[in-house]
């Protein structure tokens, strides 16, 4: 997402202003109906007797220059997943609005769905991504790979807990995320240790306004704008968990490119009562991430500090004996240069520093600590027509040290992490796609620590998926996978997996998604029972009018590696109000009971 975002400024600051000087030139701009451009429409000039006069293609910006071969009276523009539009052509520039089926162009819920969806905590939220699977109440992963959790990325920093392995989505409170991208498992070689279960970039700026939710779980999430000055912060308190974050982020251009930097702090606290636990948890962060760009050459390049303490006591325990605690560091750089065209190229490195410390208190107290380093370099390719190749290389160095309660380990891990993928489209908007890739983690020192191992431990993942898939360019996007992982080193485990998606948009303003998804997590030797199955399904039906309201029905089933399977329906509805905010009314069924809310969204 934070890669995204620094695009779309560079587009802005790149975009050449265009000008009609010339009667042989039409010049306009082509948006949706919510005011956001079009991005490579085909803008396309016919005469009266229909023959074709000249064309060209938006930019960045949605700007087009059509220059004619000739007289013309109308433009016809299209778009994929959009209903064409014909105007006429006169002398001033020419301003068109097309209706975008915008539903087939996300596969993650947008900032307009994370404002009004009944889902205040993040891992609800991603939960609705196609295949997204989750694990013990806050982990996320793409189909359950890389040990059912994947790498998040908090505003730019990547979060790996060498410690605990403990997830990341606790620090961002209700409501507090903004914006979602994510990078799939065959990219893994990017970033290294920690991505083979897909990668969550979660990012807490957004556009300015205030989010309000009143109920069970209440919730208040400001953003502001000061210039270059983006301050926002979050509270709740969601069945015990109270939580609180403060950002600040500065954007501008910057010595031809654009920069963010900015920091965080966190804190969640949950108090022990009879039958639960109770933690403590606090994280500051720094990131700053600059992208410049030329006509050959992209170049993106980002740092990040992140320091996560944690203290910790379990149900029932007694109070004589101090909580356990942990304390993790984490380090990180990387740079990346792409060279766009036909055949797109990329290199680049990524690096991490971290260390953790862990102190276990009771009759026998014990101290774990570890450091782990990792240095990634990588290329990747990208071909583009009716075959697209998507190859990467990524070599991976891990020198780590443990220090264990009955042993220690030290020693540096070399790995080569290799990703292809083949996609070929068949004709009439069908497509068969294949793809390898491998990933590998450092197991945690809690990890190492329970099974006592006396050497350093890293599991390697290889993945093996197929999908084949239909896409009208229209209102209809479908597609089927199947796929199989395979981990060794620290354990030898196998995960199968069958899934289905399809996105229909049934009218202009109403949308259809659903998908499926079932995995089978077995031993090397296929011994575990199938009840350990791992499955979902989504059916999420929108009605989405910018100038009207919205109403979402969401109906889930969930069976997770350790749960039995549960449902849910849920819904959302967002009433504009007369002084330009928004009432929002939500309800969704949380731990076996029915909750409700309502709030107040102002832009």
């Amino acid at each position: 997402m934070l890669k995204a975002a620094l695009v779309a400024a560079l587009l802005v600051l790149a975009s050449p202003a265009r000008s009609d000087g010339a009667n042989d030139l039409v010049v306009g701009t082509v948006r949706d109906r919510s005011g956001a451009p079009i991005v490579a429409a085909d803008v396309r000039a016919f005469d009266a007797a229909g023959a074709l006069r000249g064309s060209d293609s938006t930019d960045g910006l949605g700007t087009f220059a059509v220059h004619l071969r000739g007289p013309a009276t109308t433009l016809l523009v299209t778009c994929p997943h959009c209903r064409g539009e014909r105007v006429a052509i006169g002398e001033d520039d020419v301003a068109i609005v097309v209706t975008r089926y915008d539903a087939l162009d996300r596969d993650v819920p947008d900032e307009s769905d994370l404002d009004a969806l009944p889902y205040g905590r993040i891992v609800d939220a991603l939960a609705l991504v196609p295949y997204a699977l989750t694990s013990r109440g806050t982990r996320i992963s793409d189909r359950g790979l890389g040990s059912a959790n994947g790498l998040v990325v908090d505003n730019g920093a990547p979060l790996v807990d060498g410690t605990t392995g403990s997830s990341a989505l606790i620090d961002f409170p209700n409501r507090a995320t903004r914006r979602i991208a994510l990078e799939p498992p065959t990219h893994a070689f990017r970033y290294g240790p920690g991505a083979g279960g897909g990668t969550f970039e979660l990012d807490t700026l957004g556009d300015p306004g205030v989010i309000l939710d009143g109920g069970r779980a209440n919730a208040l999430d400001v953003e502001g704008a000061f210039g270059a000055l983006h301050p926002g912060s979050g509270v709740s308190n969601d069945a015990g968990l109270s939580a609180r974050r403060a950002d600040l982020d500065v954007t501008t251009p910057f010595a031809g490119g654009f920069l963010r930097a900015g920091t965080s702090l966190g804190s969640e606290r949950l108090e022990r009562v009879p039958t639960s636990s109770a933690f403590a948890r606090d994280v500051s962060l720094v990131h700053a991430a600059y992208a410049t760009a030329s006509r050959r050459y992209r170049t993106f390049a980002s740092f990040s500090l992140a320091n996560v303490a944690l203290a910790f006591a379990s149900a029932g325990g007694n109070d004589a004996f101090e909580a356990d605690r942990y304390r993790a560091a984490y380090a990180s750089a990387s740079l990346r240069v792409e060279k766009p065209g036909p055949l797109a190229l990329a290199f680049g490195a990524f690096a991490t520093l971290g260390s953790g410390l862990y102190v276990v208190n009771g009759t026998a107290p014990y101290t774990l600590t570890g450091s782990a380093a990792s240095t990634t370099a990588y290329v990747e390719a990208h071909t583009s027509g009716a075959t697209r190749i998507d190859a990467g290389l990524g070599f991976v160095a891990t020198p780590a040290r443990e220090t264990l309660a009955t042993t220690s380990a030290r020693g540096t891990r070399l790995a080569l992490l290799p990703s292809l993928d083949v996609r070929r489209d068949l004709g009439g908007g069908a497509y068969l796609r294949t793809a390898y890739s491998e990933s590998q983690r450092s197991v945690t020192l809690v990890e190492a620590e329970a099974l006592s191992l006396g050497t350093l431990a890293i599991e390697r993942g290889e993945l093996l998926e197929s999908a084949i898939g239909f896409d009208d360019g229209r209102r209809i996007r479908a597609e089927g996978i199947a796929y199989r992982e395979f981990t060794h080193g620290f354990a030898e485990r196998r995960l199968d997996g069958l899934g289905a998606n399809v996105v229909w948009q049934l009218a202009p303003l109403v949308s259809l998604r659903a998908w499926t998804l079932r995995a089978s997590p077995l031993d090397a030797n296929g011994s575990l029972p199938r009840e350990t199955d791992a499955g979902r399904q989504v059916l999420w039906l929108t009605y989405r009018n910018p100038a009207a309201l919205r109403f979402d029905a969401l109906l889930s089933r969930e069976a997770t590696f350790a749960t039995h399977a549960t449902i849910a329906l849920d819904g959302d509805l967002l009433v504009p109000l007369s002084i330009g905010a928004s009432i929002h009314f939500g309800t969704v069924r949380h731990d076996g009971a029915r909750r409700y809310d309502i709030g107040l969204r102002f832009p």
